[in-house]
């Protein structure tokens, strides 16, 4: 649930907080670029020293966190003034960083298990697709949860997402189900080496031009998610105080609504035509976005473009698991979690930009180009990745 909430409880906290959109565009944007640097070794230790430490301790460190950004909001507004907001909100956009830094990798170390639970067939398509509907119910419930709690008080709900980020974090540390599949990793490693050894012999994902392929075409995507993530809740602003959330959790249901049907239909066997498809998509179904309002059309125009969210996600994540070397699933998938938040962070410190100076409307513009640039990037380089899916 943390997931669906961060960007948003962020944006409408240190929104109030500065007064700025453009704060609170740069504090999203922290946030996301702090989890994409933190993502990768969370990932590299889960594969090594297993997932329960990891997850128990970002839960803990978050938590203490999520608290001290909400009591140094409180001293700063106390102590507000002209010369002092700069420095107030560099503190903000900083603590908002780490703040993403630890949040618990919860969504690549879960993608990472299902290459072990289940064979590389149409089972582990369906149960890929079936995920990304979870995921994306959490990105309806998440806004419209977090813009009720706003309209109570900002930083109310950026406390409820630290729970929620704490108590996840925590509760799958916990599970017997990550106990066992920890076990099963360990003893499937090789006699004469330990589980570091054996992830350290094999060649990093970044090292494989298909990924690389990937990795690109998915930030492209993700910077046009983090745009509508800002822009949508600016273009809100002055209608009713949750349209926002309402908006947003719009967005959520189309895509959710996608990824069940993504788990009856396969558009292909081949992977790599799976993602072509999937992001020109994207790109087709976003460009209407341009014309966006906070009403009905605006609502209209988001479910539209959410119908091509969840492929994209569900076939990167299975591409990425077919071309992640044995032993460094886990790392592997944490560098697409990368990939989506340094996008993600580009893409919602633009829009803050250009929604304070500009307009919201303006900001959407960008929609367009990211999607195309995204999905052009797997076009160029489909026949250098189709072989690598292949042989996967």
């Amino acid at each position: 649930m943390a997931t669906g909430m961060t960007a948003l409880s962020l944006l409408l906290f240190i929104r109030k907080v500065t007064g700025s959109y453009t704060s609170a565009g740069f504090a999203v944007a922290a946030a996301s670029v702090g989890t994409a640097a933190a993502a990768p070794v969370w990932g590299r230790l889960i594969d090594s020293r297993g997932p329960s430490w990891v997850l128990s301790g970002t839960a803990i460190m978050n938590a203490a966190l999520t608290v001290a950004l909400v009591g140094v909001s409180g001293s700063i507004k106390m102590s507000s003034s002209s010369s002092s907001s700069s420095s107030s909100s560099s503190v903000l956009i900083a603590m908002s960083g780490f703040l993403g830094a630890t949040l618990p990798p919860l969504t690549p170390y879960l993608r990472s298990m299902w290459p072990r639970l289940t064979p590389r067939t149409e089972l582990q398509h369906a149960a890929a697709a079936l995920e990304s509907a979870l995921i994306e119910a959490i990105f309806i419930i998440g806004p419209v949860l977090t813009a009720y709690l706003a309209v109570i008080s900002p930083a109310m709900a950026v406390l409820v997402q630290g729970v929620f980020a704490a108590g996840g974090g925590l509760g799958v540390a916990v599970a017997p189900l990550t106990k066992r599949l920890a076990v099963k990793v360990r003893e499937k490693a090789e006699t004469v080496e330990s589980v570091d050894r054996a992830a350290e012999r094999a060649q990093p994902a970044l090292c494989n031009a298909g990924f690389m392929i990937l990795l690109t075409a998915i930030g492209l995507a993700a910077a046009s998610f983090g745009v509508i993530e800002v822009a949508v809740p600016a273009l809100a602003a002055g209608a009713a105080s949750n349209r926002a959330g309402l908006l947003l959790g719009v967005w959520g249901a189309s895509s959710m609504l996608s990824a069940t049907l993504v788990g009856a239909w396969v558009i292909s066997r081949s992977r790599a035509r799976q993602l072509v498809v999937a992001f020109g998509l994207l790109a087709l179904l976003s460009a209407p976005l341009a014309v966006a309002d906070a009403g009905l059309r605006g609502a209209l125009l988001l479910t539209l473009a959410g119908l091509a969210v969840a492929p994209v996600f569900t076939f990167t994540y299975q591409a990425a698991a077919d071309l992640s070397p044995q032993g460094r699933i886990a790392e592997s998938l944490t560098w697409i979690g990368t990939a989506i938040f340094v996008g993600s962070a580009a893409g919602s410190a633009t829009a803050g930009i250009v929604a304070e100076h500009s307009s919201p409307q303006t900001a959407l513009l960008a929609v367009l180009p990211m999607t195309i640039s995204a999905a052009a990037v797997l076009r160029l380089g489909y026949r250098q990745l189709l072989p690598l899916l292949l042989t996967a």
